[in-house]
């Protein structure tokens, strides 16, 4: 594990996540192992995107703490409902998004929606912070709890983009 994905571990166990819900996705395998050995956390595989917003949205209104990641080629999945449901009736989501596309990718479809994903999201008006590798891991971790306060003293989504690669 890279000190990157071992930063968003921790960082989700210091918000106090205790859904975690994901898409798969090879870059986030290490992550998904990790929360499918907790005990503290209920690990929740979906099959789509959208289905990880509803059920995230569930578990929020019900009072837990969730969080799901996904790739950011799956936020075009999620789009309506993250604006119709999570958006529009003011449901705190924590939404962490690994980023394809870049340098190395060699999926030439991926290039084509990722690149534009920060923009799809303004236009939506969902909330979104960019972690890169120039910040070291240490500072992942921070900005992870941050990021879930964010979207619970808001009551609306916060996407964090995150570059695993």
């Amino acid at each position: 594990m890279d000190p990157y994905q071992a930063a968003v571990i921790q960082g989700l166990e210091a918000a106090g996540v205790d859904y975690f819900l994901y898409v798969p996705g090879t870059p986030l395998a290490p992550i998904i192992d990790h929360f499918a050995k907790a005990e503290k956390t209920v690990l929740m595989p979906v099959a789509r995107e959208e289905e990880g917003i509803g059920i995230l949205g569930g578990l929020a209104l019900g009072g837990k703490r969730p969080a799901l990641m996904m790739q950011d080629n799956g936020l075009g999945n999620s789009q309506t409902a993250l604006t119709t449901f999570a958006q529009a009736y003011h449901i705190p989501c924590l939404i962490l998004s690994a980023r394809r596309g870049g340098l190395g990718e060699i999926n030439s479809a991926m290039h084509h929606f990722t690149e534009h994903v920060p923009q799809v999201l303004e236009s939506l008006n969902i909330k979104t912070f960019r972690l890169g590798q120039e910040l070291p891991p240490d500072q992942w971790r921070r900005q992870l709890p941050l990021a879930y306060e964010h979207s619970t003293i808001t009551h609306r989504p916060v996407v964090v983009l995150m570059e695993l690669d």
